[in-house]
């Protein structure tokens, strides 16, 4: 009789510890969905003394920010500045890193006039 009360109370505190609390709960972080290009955004604007230097401003969420700029350069961060001497049409493209993965997204620009200053 003894071993049965000491199975039982065993078998009770057992399924007490498994139904009491999800312990993957308290330890794993809820990160979200993973972000689409639609989720990447950036405006940009080209420089009133200068329309071969192009302002990019991020807009959209995220901690790592890496950009592109279609000329052979590449920037970090919430801005970036691209110098594009040439005339032609320059594809940009902004990698956003988030908690729940990275997206990326591209826009492509138009330099009327060769600058080469």
């Amino acid at each position: 009789m003894k071993n049965i009360i000491k199975g039982l109370c065993s078998l009770l505190a057992i399924t007490v510890l498994f139904t009491a609390c999800d312990p993957l709960e308290d330890i794993v972080p809820e990160i979200g969905d993973r972000p689409t290009a639609d989720d990447v955004t950036f405006d940009f604007e080209y420089d009133a003394q200068n329309p071969n230097i192009v302002h990019f401003s991020n807009t959209s969420e995220g901690f790592i920010l890496q950009w592109d700029l279609g000329n052979g350069a590449s920037a970090e961060g919430q801005t970036a500045t691209g110098i594009y001497p040439l005339a032609g049409e320059y594809t940009v493209t902004l990698k956003a890193f988030t908690k729940a993965g990275s997206a990326e997204n591209s826009t492509t620009i138009t330099i009327d006039q060769t600058d080469p200053s």
